[in-house]
């Protein structure tokens, strides 16, 4: 998956399936960040938005 590093706060479900950071505020390939995070992404998964909700996924390529 990736390593995420926060230094300014998340909310992780109870039993720690989902995680919820601020919106991203850029992105590359494999790095996305956010007010605080930052998301190091191995080849194998992305981020998606959904546009339904705006809300950013992580998947599996």
């Amino acid at each position: 998956m990736g390593i995420l590093t926060v230094t300014n706060g998340a909310l992780m479900s109870p039993n720690w399936d989902k995680i919820s950071i601020s919106i991203p505020t850029n992105s590359s390939d494999k790095n996305i960040t956010g007010d605080g995070w930052t998301l190091s992404l191995t080849d194998d998964y992305t981020i998606i938005k959904e546009e339904s909700t705006g809300n950013y996924k992580l998947i599996k390529k």
